[in-house]
């Protein structure tokens, strides 16, 4: 099987891309691949354009950057977005990938006021690292609210519904967290399609 695991950092070789690399390796040892969509490293352009706005209305089809990546996700038995959260949330280059990726017609239908999720059948993992400790989180509603705008207001509402958010906190210059995130990153990557682990 085979997982697209969607990474959103400027410098690969950043705790994240380690993340991401800690993941596929699990992946492999559970039998299954990975294609990274290191969205920076491509030159992914993230900026809804006016082409993406007439498809929206239903006035074009989709533009061949979003049937590329209909076609990685197509192909997906599983979806990872991997990121830092910056301000509380996604970079701007994944909300990017998500705006052009998730579109109406592929990711959900919306018709007669009703809306129907079109991404099913496959598990979805968001893997977050945070500079933040779990307890600010928690106090301000950090937590909830990442939980909200992305399992909430993007899978659930394209359909996905086995969703797995880990938010790795206190990435810092303490290695033996750091360790202990990148083998739990490696863990989920064995355990993360059915019948693995």
């Amino acid at each position: 099987m085979n997982v697209l695991v969607v990474l959103a950092h400027p410098n690969r070789d950043s705790f994240t891309g380690r993340l991401v690399d800690n993941f596929v390796e699990g992946l492999a040892e559970a039998g299954h691949g990975a294609t990274v969509a290191d969205l920076y490293g491509e030159g992914f352009d993230p900026c809804f354009s006016a082409e993406d706005m007439a498809h929206y209305n239903g006035a074009a089809e989709a533009s061949a950057v979003t049937r590329a990546e209909h076609a990685r996700l197509d192909a997906a038995d599983g979806l990872v977005l991997a990121f830092p959260v910056w301000w509380w949330s996604m970079p701007a280059m994944l909300k990017g990938w998500v705006d052009r990726t998730f579109t109406g017609g592929y990711a959900y239908d919306y018709i007669d006021g009703k809306t129907t999720g079109k991404l099913t059948d496959r598990p979805a993992l968001i893997l977050a690292a945070a500079a933040t400790d779990a307890g600010t989180y928690a106090k301000y509603g950090y937590d909830k609210a990442v939980k909200s705008q992305i399992d909430v207001g993007i899978m659930r509402y394209c359909g996905l519904s086995r969703i797995t958010t880990r938010i790795l906190h206190d990435v810092g210059d303490d290695a033996a967290i750091i360790e202990g995130h990148l083998a739990e990153a490696n863990s989920l990557g064995r355990s993360f399609l059915p019948g693995s682990g």
